[in-house]
């Protein structure tokens, strides 16, 4: 019980924290998450190439794969994977220096994730993803998420920390604009507080 106390102190000293996010779940295939890490990275990939046309669609990501790959990204969000909803998840995502997620065999650093996400609401997204409404939910989350957390790393400010991404969300700081052909591009209005 007494190391339970220390947790803030322990955290903020690792240069390395692995955050364990379950197994992936039984009625997801560990293709379609495996494809659903890809698909970040190709995200990723595809905004940093200077001729996007010739940075092929990976293999694992075909059309009849991609619903599935946001599928398997949804149980990894806050809107089903309980993860999020830990009380010591601001610890375990705010004070180390590096996060990683563990997801069954699967890895996936915080950096991708953050830089995915970035690449979703930056202006020139558009000119290369398209979110499809079933799955602008998942993405809208998983935008939230990051932001939230990356803004309380660089806030020190104990009332932001102790605050969820919920009651961060539903406050309005996060707002989603879209435009054209089920494109959307992300944008958040200032700096989010808690009550």
């Amino acid at each position: 019980m007494q190391q339970v106390r220390h947790m803030g102190e322990i955290y903020e000293e690792c240069t390395q924290c692995i955050a364990w996010m379950g197994e992936v779940r039984d009625d997801i295939a560990l293709a379609d998450a495996d494809a659903a890490v890809q698909l970040l990275h190709y995200m990723i990939a595809l905004s940093r190439a200077d001729d996007s046309d010739s940075l092929p669609l990976p293999e694992s990501l075909t059309d009849d794969a991609i619903p599935e790959a946001n599928r398997a990204l949804k149980s990894l969000s806050r809107l089903e994977n309980a993860w999020w909803k830990r009380i010591w998840t601001v610890q375990e995502a705010v004070l180390p220096d590096d996060l990683t997620f563990q997801w069954g065999p699967l890895t996936l650093p915080w950096r991708t994730l953050m830089d995915a996400t970035q690449t979703l609401c930056s202006s020139e997204s558009s000119t290369f993803f398209a979110i499809d409404p079933p799955y602008d939910e998942v993405w809208d989350a998983l935008i939230a998420d990051t932001v939230w957390v990356d803004n309380a790393k660089i806030r020190d400010d104990e009332e932001y920390h102790m605050s969820t991404p919920f009651q961060l969300i539903h406050r309005g700081c996060f707002h989603r604009h879209r435009h054209g052909r089920g494109g959307s591009t992300g944008k958040w209005g200032g700096t989010p507080f808690a009550d």
